[in-house]
């Protein structure tokens, strides 16, 4: 797999990455007869001809997913996707040509707009988990020129260790719909608003 594997300077706006599937043999039963099972690849449309080009960054889904189930594989696709994408819509911005120079700033950047989205921090999480795989999928075909380092940490309570994210100024969407709601206990009812008839409080 080359260096400009993807040409992001050449890629417009006329152009996007989409998720598709296709069904492949994978084994043959006792008779020789085919095995088949629904496969996840990569693929880049022109949004004006709607023809697709099968994307050699494929393989980063099949190497790690393509024993699992369908969705687990499309899930993992959709988030390599939404990832492309950005940075095709944020080419000029960064002033980007080709994955080469790729930065771990790019993929802060996405998370951290997915949190602008008012994604919930689970949701961003697991996206974060496929893109740091995706980083070090990226190094080991030497298409990125830097090593994407976690740095395991020992976790004080569990005793197991903990891969820690290269992305480590990502910020997490914070829902306040889990506020409490305090219930007054029935034998308080009634004091409460003689005291607040009291005071003539509008809460009464």
């Amino acid at each position: 797999m080359k260096q400009n594997v993807i040409g992001i300077k050449k890629v417009g706006n006329d152009y996007k990455y989409v998720v598709r599937s296709i069904w492949g043999q994978y084994a043959a039963d006792s008779d020789g007869r085919p095995i088949t099972k629904q496969y996840v690849v990569l693929k880049i449309k022109n949004t004006k001809t709607e023809s697709e080009v099968i994307h050699p960054l494929t393989e980063f889904i099949l190497i790690n997913w393509k024993h699992l189930s369908f969705n687990t594989m499309k899930s993992s696709a959709n988030t390599v996707v939404m990832f492309l994408n950005f940075l095709i819509d944020n080419k000029k911005y960064y002033n980007l040509k080709s994955l080469h120079q790729l930065e771990l700033l790019h993929g802060t950047a996405f998370l951290n707009e997915l949190t602008y989205k008012k994604t919930p921090k689970q949701t961003v999480k697991r996206h974060e988990t496929i893109l740091d795989r995706f980083f070090d999928f990226l190094f080991e075909k030497k298409i990125i020129n830097y090593e994407v380092k976690e740095q395991k940490m020992l976790s004080n309570t569990s005793k197991t260790n903990v891969l820690k994210s290269p992305f480590v100024e990502v910020e997490y969407y914070q829902s306040n719909t889990h506020s409490s709601i305090h219930q007054l206990p029935d034998e308080y009812i009634l004091r409460f608003l003689e005291v607040a008839y009291q005071l003539n409080s509008c809460i009464s």
